[in-house]
């Protein structure tokens, strides 16, 4: 486990070798980032770099010489956009990813303008990704600034971490862009929020300036960098813990202060969300998804189930059964199976006046398909943290029914697994409520769906609330269960007639979309990752005749996203053992 003082903490570089730069300030500079490179892995800290060419084989070697069992895959991260991830360097990313942890992330909306400014448009969600992840950035170099300022990405990076209140470190000796900024702006070097005025970090500069960046000079204000972020009152080090069995998180906050000791630093640097809609029989789509994703991984020995990569998994209603299966051990590829083998059984094609005046469907078959998969297990048995939201129906109330995994969430902890998934698809007019029989959680429930069909809200309160994380460090995979094409506006103005077969989509697309941009709202555009398909065809909740269609659209889904969720969300080291109470 790394210790130091930057443990927790992610250092932005953002730096480039220009290309008419003269072979001795080009080997200086290079000097300068090895050097600074390798103090970062030595007291714990996260680079986190945007894969410029002329940088990635300088950290690659301090990878491999810091880490040379390849540990560094939790502790460098190489950021590509996706102008550079084409099939063309796939290549590259393989090669990349034997040494650090590769994301990519998805291009900007199109727009008509030269191949320049597109490349410029193309480049600004990663830049965003990055200022929105990381503590501070050390910027040096680069290039364009003296010819097209508007092209040159290290003035860019520079302003994005200041304008999110972010500290920044900006080495001028060594030339660049990053030397024709702060020439341009004289006032940079007292705006870096980096805990020094302007005199002391242009004296800090200035050493690099005096010695030409040689080797004694660059290690030394390498090392006098760390040290100040190291001091700096930065949110990553307000989260260095995790819910354990033996007391909740702020009681080992507390007692990690009063006895002077270091709390348990987490095993990497993201707390990760499984998010699952409801959705009815579209949620084979989903299971398919998933599937595929899994299918895609490497197959090595000891590797870790499908869901331990996440660190809390949220699903409602058909989202329920995904997230309670595959908390309990099932894989994707079997819940693919639970809804190809059962759905004509759980949805039979039924007409006629009964179903105006009572529920649609019996729940036994819904309840025999879960038993054939889940058994008699319970919550406490869940091999992470489940969030389920259902509504009481005695007063409409909306319930989370969560597994034990905080002192102050144990209400549901001898719940049946199936009791749960039933509580939470329970879908009015489709099938009974939900009665639940237990000491303290008994009632009766109706589906999720009708308050939080995308649990992502719930989920990010209880992630803060209770499991002891902070918003600066969730990440989000939200998965839909596909959603309607269907112009809302053509009705507007029409009676139950024009209204009555559109209606069920309207009320989930509002409410889908609304929970997902108030999350992306509250953490940032770059901490929530939203997978879904849009048709014009979208099948009804309970068209059982539609799953081996959505199965197969669900394959191509997941196809399609499988390079930008690897890295992000399915590689690294596993989430920490989950302890129940």
């Amino acid at each position: 486990m790394a210790r130091g003082n930057l443990v927790g903490v992610r250092v932005c570089l953002s730096a480039s070798l220009a290309d008419d730069m003269r072979p001795a300030p080009r080997t200086d500079t290079a000097e300068f980032i090895a050097q600074l490179a390798r103090a970062v892995f030595r007291e714990g800290g996260h680079v986190v770099h945007g894969s410029h060419p002329s940088i990635v084989p300088l950290l690659a070697a301090v990878a491999k010489e810091t880490f040379p069992d390849g540990g560094a895959t939790s502790r460098l991260t190489l950021v590509r956009a996706a102008t550079f991830s084409g099939e063309q360097y796939a290549g590259a990313i393989e090669a990349d990813r034997a040494f650090a942890r590769v994301e990519l992330i998805p291009a900007a909306t199109p727009a008509e303008e030269d191949a320049a400014r597109a490349e410029i448009r193309d480049l600004v969600p990663m830049r965003d990704w990055m200022a929105d992840r990381c503590d501070v950035v050390v910027a040096l170099g680069g290039r364009w600034f003296d010819r097209d300022a508007e092209r040159a990405g290290i003035p860019i990076e520079i302003d994005a971490f200041l304008e999110r209140g972010k500290p920044a470190f900006v080495i001028t000796a060594c030339g660049g862009a990053a030397a024709g900024y702060a020439e341009a702006d004289p006032g940079l070097s007292g705006r870096l929020h980096n805990g020094l005025d302007a005199t002391a970090n242009r004296a800090l500069d200035s050493e690099l300036a005096d010695e030409s960046c040689q080797p004694a000079a660059a290690a030394g204000v390498a090392e006098k960098i760390v040290k100040q972020i190291g001091l700096l009152p930065l949110p990553s080090r307000r989260i260095q813990v995790r819910s354990t069995a033996a007391a909740p998180p702020r009681s080992r906050s507390v007692r990690a202060a009063i006895s002077g000791t270091a709390p348990e630093p987490p095993p990497r640097d993201t707390f990760r969300i499984l998010c699952l809609d409801g959705g009815g029989i579209r949620g084979a789509f989903t299971a398919a998804v998933l599937a595929t994703w899994a299918d895609m991984l490497p197959k090595t020995a000891g590797q870790p189930l499908f869901v331990d990569r996440f660190d809390l998994v949220a699903g409602t209603s058909t989202g329920s059964i995904l997230a309670v299966g595959l908390a309990l051990g099932l894989t994707p590829g079997e819940l693919v199976e639970l809804y190809r083998e059962h759905a004509e059984k759980i949805f039979p094609r039924k007409s006629g006046l009964s179903i105006v005046f009572s529920r649609k469907y019996d729940s036994a078959p819904l309840r025999a398909a879960l038993e054939t998969y889940l058994g008699d297990k319970v919550f406490t048995e869940a091999k992470r943290p489940l969030v389920i939201p259902t509504v009481s129906a005695v007063h409409g109330e909306a319930v989370l029914i969560t597994t034990p995994h905080s002192p102050d969430r144990t209400a549901h902890r001898d719940m049946k697994a199936v009791e749960a998934i039933l509580a939470s698809a329970a879908a009015p007019a489709f099938f009974a409520d939900a009665n639940v029989d237990g000491p303290i959680a008994s009632g009766t429930y109706i589906d999720g769906g009708m308050w939080a069909n995308n649990p992502v809200l719930p989920a990010i309160i209880e992630a803060i609330g209770y499991l002891g994380t902070t918003a600066d460090r969730i990440d989000i995979l939200s998965l839909g269960t596909m959603a309607t094409e269907y112009d809302f506006s053509k009705a507007l103005g029409g009676g139950l007639a024009q209204w009555g077969p559109r209606i069920s989509d309207l009320f989930f697309a509002a409410q889908e979309t609304g929970a997902a941009e108030m999350a992306r709202t509250f953490l940032g555009d770059a901490r929530l990752l939203r997978i879904n398909d849009f048709t014009k065809n979208l099948p009804t909740l309970d068209d059982a005749q539609a799953v081996s269609a959505l199965v197969e659209r669900g394959q191509q889904i997941g196809r399609k996203t499988f390079p930008s969720v690897r890295s992000r969300f399915l590689e690294g080291p596993p989430a920490p053992a989950s302890a129940m109470h």
